[in-house]
């Protein structure tokens, strides 16, 4: 049952995440991203999970991440770390790339827990 309530909080969270992207300059990718990361929270909770796709786009996730990497490194260069809570900047584009890496990376964690609690127990593997 924890499992259930669990994946739950995921799909609500990620339909939270999914509609807040609305209003964001580039939509369809992370309205996609989140839908389908919501999506699977519901399948691997509720009906039967899908542990390959799962993986496939937490694969996705992270190798989008690593292109972001140097957006990233760029705001830790900089004197102003707070410009990260502050209203995005056409002349500072890191913010915008730390924050979309900030966000494959909450999706990929929990990729990685839908992933890993679908694994068969111990005893089911017997």
């Amino acid at each position: 049952m924890t499992k259930k309530v669990i994946h739950g909080i995921l799909a609500a969270l990620f339909v939270l995440f999914t509609y807040v992207q609305f209003n964001d300059p580039d939509p369809e990718r992370w309205v996609t991203l989140y839908g389908m990361v919501a999506g699977l929270s519901l399948l691997h909770g509720f009906w039967k999970p899908l542990p390959y796709v799962t993986v496939a786009l937490m694969g996705l996730c992270l190798i989008w991440a690593l292109t972001l990497i140097p957006g990233m490194l760029e705001w830790f260069s900089s004197d102003d770390k707070s410009e990260m809570l502050g209203h995005m900047m056409d002349d500072k584009p890191y913010i915008e790339q730390t924050r979309e890496l900030g966000g494959l990376l909450i999706a990929s964690a929990a990729l990685f827990y839908l992933w890993w609690s679908s694994r068969p127990k111990k005893e089911e593997q017997a």
